[in-house]
């Protein structure tokens, strides 16, 4: 959730360059006059942004927890040095899944709580 929020504050502060950006360079090319209004050099601007980024958003939202799991996969088989069956895995991955959350039922591992620093 705070992935999107972030990625949501981005994307608007790349919509407000694109923006201002072709306004500005608009002029600079005219020497101040447009031959058009403002508004749409600078909603030009907007959509070439938009379509450019929005597809990355979009595909960082679907990909992002499959990368996670792998990720933490990979650190699991660091931390316990390749001795973890299937089931365990999954019961490791959900215990961790559950921390990072904040749902703690018993004290856990010190190595358990670094690995959910991929969720944060």
């Amino acid at each position: 959730m705070i992935l999107i929020a972030f990625g949501s504050v981005i994307l608007l502060a790349m919509i407000g360059f694109a923006w201002n950006y072709g306004s500005a360079r608009r002029m600079l090319v005219d020497r101040g006059r447009m031959h058009s209004i403002p508004t749409y050099h600078a909603t030009h601007s907007l959509l070439v942004t938009l379509v450019t980024a929005l597809p990355f958003v979009l595909v960082w939202i679907v990909l992002q927890g499959p990368i996670i799991d792998v990720l933490i996969r990979r650190a699991i088989a660091e931390a316990l040095a390749d001795t973890v069956t299937r089931a365990e895995m999954v019961q490791l991955l959900a215990e961790i899944k559950s921390l990072a959350s904040g749902y703690v039922f018993v004290e856990p591992d010190a190595w358990k709580i670094s690995i959910t620093d991929y969720y944060l």
